[in-house]
């Protein structure tokens, strides 16, 4: 029992707990599942590493394995590719490329090539994630290091970026544990989910016990102690992933362009 006491007391001092649950900022409207995603016959994944930052594998295979869970089996991992970038010019690269601007900031004139190349492959796919994975990754609101964040520029080209060190910061966990929460939380705002107003706040779920959560609470912390590390959707959240699914298989779904409702903003330098 003190040693349980004693790990809590450590969790809710690490993690900035309060004793009562916080409250989520704002309301967010209804989305659409992204049946782009979701209901694609195959989806290409291609990964962007930035001065060599990359995943634990155990991580990014779970990550997969819920992907084809929720998507299709049919999940293609092209080869990574490399950049060397200055650490005061990543963020502003992440930024335009993130949000669709076809300029290319922050990389050589060699890289820029490679570039080029590489994003020309992902939009010849039907249905991409490219995953990116930075040192660095600023939030616009208060300059604030974010640990990932899904653009929404594109349902068929969906960029995701990963901010490895803030990941790994993660305290009480290990660097993969904190990798296998926010490589699937991130991927989870692209497939969008939480779809519906009743379990959706500030874009997040209000449910605990899932995975789309938005921040430690001790209600959060006794979930874990009881439930384990929420590795994967809550009910009503994989509820409406199999609703999507279904309406897929019918041919009844539609194609959306979805509104980006997170409420991080990344920084431009």
């Amino acid at each position: 029992m003190k040693k349980l006491l004693a790990s809590l007391f450590m969790i809710f001092t690490m993690l900035g707990c309060t004793f009562s649950p916080l409250p989520f900022e704002d309301d967010a409207s209804s989305q659409t599942v992204n049946t782009t995603l979701v209901c694609a016959k195959q989806i290409d994944v291609y990964q962007l590493s930035i001065n060599g930052i990359k995943p634990p594998k155990a991580a990014f295979d779970l990550y997969l394995k819920k992907l084809k869970k929720y998507t299709t089996n049919n999940v293609v991992v092209h080869e990574s590719i490399n950049f060397t970038v200055e650490e005061k010019r990543i963020n502003n690269f992440i930024q335009h490329y993130g949000n669709g601007d076809r300029n290319i900031y922050g990389l050589s004139y060699d890289d820029k090539e490679k570039f080029v190349n590489f994003r020309k492959k992902t939009e010849e796919s039907d249905s991409a994630i490219v995953m990116i994975y930075t040192p660095e990754l600023l939030c616009s609101r208060d300059n604030h290091q974010l640990r990932g964040y899904a653009f929404s520029h594109s349902d068929r080209v969906n960029i995701v970026a990963y901010n490895g060190p803030t990941i790994n910061k993660a305290p009480v966990i290990s660097d993969t544990q904190a990798w296998k929460i926010v490589l699937t939380h991130e991927v989870g705002h692209r497939l969008g989910v939480p779809a519906k107003k009743t379990h959706n706040k500030a874009g997040h779920c209000t449910s605990r016990e899932c995975i789309m959560y938005a921040r430690p609470d001790t209600k959060a912390v006794l979930s874990v102690l009881f439930h384990g590390m929420p590795y994967d959707f809550c009910d009503k959240c994989k509820a409406e992933l199999r609703e999507a699914k279904k309406s897929c298989e019918s041919g009844s779904y539609i194609h959306y362009e979805t509104v980006n409702i997170d409420t991080d903003n990344i920084k431009q330098k």
